[in-house]
């Protein structure tokens, strides 16, 4: 998107159907809490509120090239597994997408190798 000051001129309908899609929504950065991975794996998630639900955008690094992962949403009793990852050649994902009620349920995300427990 670009955006050019004073294109459409003021009383224009040239704004007619813009709305502020995604704008005083709550959106939340946090970083991934790894687990069970030797190594410097890192990794943050942005959750935004999408329609009633969050949208959990992942991306992680530092990971063995080719493996898979699970991640977690939890609140410190319980955690579901919200996605299925899988390292690219260079240990990366460079994004990954989920959809869950997220901010009604948990508190933290978090990434363990496939078929382990988060703890």
């Amino acid at each position: 998107m670009i955006y050019v000051a004073n294109a459409v001129p003021e009383g224009s309908t040239g704004t007619l159907n813009l709305v502020r899609q995604g704008l005083d929504m709550r959106v939340e950065n946090l970083p991934i809490k790894i687990q069970g991975i030797d190594g410097k794996a890192s990794g943050l998630a942005n959750i935004r509120t999408v329609d009633g639900l969050e949208e959990i955008d992942i991306t992680l690094r530092g990971l063995a090239a080719g493996q898979k992962f699970d991640v977690c949403a939890s609140n410190g009793k319980t955690s579901n597994k919200i996605m299925t990852v899988k390292a690219n050649p260079g240990g990366a994902v460079p994004e990954a997408l989920a959809f869950a009620s997220f901010f009604d349920n948990y508190d933290r995300v978090m990434l363990v190798p496939t078929g382990q427990q988060p703890r």
